[in-house]
């Protein structure tokens, strides 16, 4: 019963991310953070799974997820100081710079 409640937690949470992704998808930030919740509900997901069934691959896998999350928000907000320097604004919906 606990995993069971821990799962449709865990499925909430990435349905939340995944439809706030499209809903906030005019500021890079949002953006940015929705992406890293899913990344995390499904590290966590694995985890739990993993705990079960007495098995470490779930969980060095879901090492590797955080670390290759943790290199892409560092790009993505390396990426949005770069933009709000040349525009001063995070607004995504202002295409002509992205190009540059």
């Amino acid at each position: 019963m606990i995993i069971l409640s821990g799962i449709s937690f865990l499925v909430f949470t990435f349905f939340f991310s995944f439809f706030s992704l499209f809903i906030n998808h005019q500021h890079y930030l949002f953006v940015i953070i929705s992406i890293e919740l899913m990344l995390l509900t499904v590290c966590t997901s694995f985890i739990c799974v993993s705990f079960f069934k007495n098995d470490l691959y779930g969980q060095l896998f879901s090492f590797f997820i955080l670390a290759i999350g943790a290199s892409e928000v560092a790009i993505g907000l390396a990426a949005l100081i770069l933009y709000y320097r040349l525009v001063l604004n995070i607004n995504i919906l202002n295409k002509e710079y992205l190009r540059y």
